[in-house]
Order: structure tokens, then C-alpha cells, then sequence
């Protein structure tokens, strides 16, 4: 009899603490996962215990940049932050924090 073709996931952000307990849920659930993560915020150590899992497959990528699958993907989970986008709002913050201090000297 033919084995039944399993389902594709993509996690983007899937080393993150919520992104890697779905990659987690998915592989329990009979799922292939495909963990895209630049580990900016995310860790290793989330995911480790499915290195060796041969229905789980990491890359690390900036999901700001294309990227090609070659598998035929069912779904994708999109749970990489923006967090660049808080950091460059911060130092903007911060630097006019810092100009309006110096203009009142």
C-alpha cells in the first residue's frame, strides 16, 4: 500500500518561544516542518530536541528576504516579529529624545 503523502508546514519565526512550540504541535500532528528563522529573538535551544527529527528541517533566513521551497508547501504559519522595526523606532526615539535635551542647553 502507498504511504500517504505527509502535510508541508513552513514556521517562519519557528525557533521563537510560540513559533517552536507550533513546529512541536505540527510534527506531533504527522506534519513535515519547514523552520525558517534568522534567530534574531529566536533560539537553538527552542528547537534542538527536533534537530533529529527526519520530518523537521531548519534554515536559517531573514524572512524579509525571498526565499524558494522546492517542496510543495500546504501551509505556512507566519510567526516572524518585525523586531527590527521596534529596534529602528527605539534609536529613532532615542535620538530625539537626545536632540531636544541639546536644544534646550
Amino acid at each position: 500500500m502507498k504511504e500517504q503523502k505527509r502535510v508541508i508546514s513552513v514556521v517562519t519565526g519557528g525557533a521563537g518561544f510560540l513559533g517552536s512550540h507550533l513546529c512541536d504541535k505540527l510534527i506531533e500532528l504527522g506534519h513535515k516542518v519547514i523552520c525558517l528563522d534568522n534567530l534574531l529573538t529566536g533560539s537553538m535551544q527552542n528547537i534542538s530536541h527536533l534537530q533529529n527529527n527526519p520530518h523537521f528541517l531548519f534554515i536559517k533566513h531573514d524572512v524579509s528576504n525571498h526565499i524558494t521551497i522546492d517542496d510543495e508547501v500546504n501551509y505556512v504559519f507566519h510567526f516572524a516579529s518585525p523586531v527590527l522595526l521596534f529596534l529602528l523606532l527605539e534609536s529613532m526615539l532615542i535620538q530625539l529624545f537626545c536632540s531636544i535635551n541639546i536644544n534646550k542647553m
